[in-house]
């Protein structure tokens, strides 16, 4: 007897009309891709439908190249713009726990020693946020000589040269699944290759009221990843002004909180420059 199919929306239809609204009202929509579960008798499964066919290639280079970290769900399939995964059972992680706020940090360190890491000249992406500063003042969300101080910042942060690899853009709670003892990352669509590395721990930071701490990067180092030490603060300053344009551009000005601006300001206040 054939195994019976059942699919669903992982959205639900409140999210997808909100989204909707969104684009008619002239905002940038933020995905381009579907999300389906799907149960094939006993078996489940996530199915991703990317917009193009190489945004599918690059979610299965990722997750061929986490396989075994315990980072990722397992890739179970592959169909030009569809990407099937394990579903992956367990608990949405606790924002405000202790414990799952050390599980996240580990998830981190995992990822970046997993990831190949390359060495890159941070130029380009000084240019991004130059772009993004500018955007900002004429959106009238900075003062022009707010953004003076941010570019100024920038100078006295940006290493000589920066490392790039695979990172996980979209760390919220809700794109991650509590395994045994360990954070795992079921949002596949948020896994970007060639970011600057931090980025996604940058976002962390910003949505979960935790600090990875001082040993983050040691435990890096250790563990066979790159040193993060000095790229880290630039890494975050640069993410902030990307994330605070792309909010806007979503028509989510809510997002936009340059409080965290002003604190990475007050930190690096008195500091060297590297």
């Amino acid at each position: 007897m054939a195994a019976k199919i059942r699919v669903r929306h992982a959205l639900p239809l409140w999210q997808r009309l909100r989204r909707r609204w969104r684009s008619w009202c002239g905002a940038e929509l933020g995905k381009t891709h579907v999300v389906h579960f799907v149960d094939i008798g006993e078996a489940r499964y996530k199915r991703v439908v990317f917009a193009e066919a190489e945004s599918a290639r690059a979610a299965v280079r990722a997750l061929e190249a986490l396989a075994g970290s315990g980072c990722v769900p397992a890739l179970a399939r592959h169909e030009v713009c569809a990407v099937w995964v394990d579903y992956v059972p367990g608990r949405p992680p606790r924002l405000k726990d202790a414990s799952d706020q050390a599980r996240l940090v580990d998830f981190f360190v995992r990822l970046y020693v997993v990831g190949d890491a390359v060495a890159a000249d941070p130029a380009p992406f000084t240019a991004c946020l130059r772009s993004d500063l500018d955007f900002l003042v004429e959106a009238g969300v900075l003062r022009r000589d707010y953004a003076a101080g941010i570019e100024e910042l920038e100078q006295r942060l940006r290493p000589p040269s920066i490392w790039l690899g695979l990172d996980y853009i979209d760390p919220l709670a809700k794109n991650f699944i509590v395994v045994n003892d360990w954070l795992v990352a079921i949002d596949i669509e948020a896994l970007k290759a060639g970011a600057i590395l931090g980025t996604g721990l940058a976002k962390a930071r910003l949505r979960w009221p935790f600090d990875p701490g001082a040993d983050f990067c040691r435990r890096l180092v250790e563990g066979g990843g790159p040193d993060l030490a000095v790229q880290l603060p630039w890494a975050e300053l640069c993410f902030l002004c990307g994330y605070f344009r792309q909010k806007l551009l979503q028509g989510k000005p809510g997002y936009v909180r340059l409080a965290a601006l002003d604190q990475l300001l007050e930190n690096q206040k008195g500091e060297t420059p590297p």
